[in-house]
């Protein structure tokens, strides 16, 4: 086994296979292509990226990376969840469903709080406006709490 190739050292072909969608004529079923919203300011080089349904699991570095700097703002996340704007409750949402997809079970560490959190959302004000998108992300959240969750505890 072999690190990275921090220095280049390797040509690509050595290893591309993680970065394409099809690998050496395997086919992976990604679902419908997910278009990304026009803005003035998205870099040139994000124009040709896909984005789709489904995407492959998170690779090692990023997880230990997210998984170690979570605790820095996990907490001030759950306050703004119950937020009375639907911006702030819906970018948390947003934030705290990349975390989980991240950390994995390492999200037991703040399952107390994060219960709390979101039986405010949905007890309070957030959850009575109505807005789709963050009902859709808060369910989301509560679907890869319960995925990464053993049921007995």
């Amino acid at each position: 086994a072999q690190g990275p190739d921090i220095m280049g050292e390797r040509s690509l072909k050595e290893h591309e296979k993680r970065d394409h969608l099809k690998v050496y004529g395997e086919h992976v079923d990604l679902g419908e292509r997910v278009e990304l919203p026009e803005r003035d300011y998205a870099w040139r080089e994000l124009r040709t990226l896909g984005v789709y349904r489904k995407l492959p699991r998170p690779r090692l570095g990023s997880r230990c990376w997210v998984r170690t700097h979570t605790r820095r703002y996990i907490k001030a996340t759950f306050n703004d969840v119950v937020d009375f704007r639907e911006c702030t409750a819906l970018n948390a949402g947003r934030l705290l469903c990349m975390s989980l997809a991240y950390t994995e079970e390492g999200v037991t560490e703040w399952l107390q709080p994060m219960v709390q959190a979101l039986l405010k959302f949905y007890a309070g004000r957030a959850w009575a406006a109505g807005d789709a998108k963050v009902a859709a992300t808060y369910n989301c959240v509560c679907k890869l709490l319960g995925a990464f969750l053993d049921p007995i505890t």
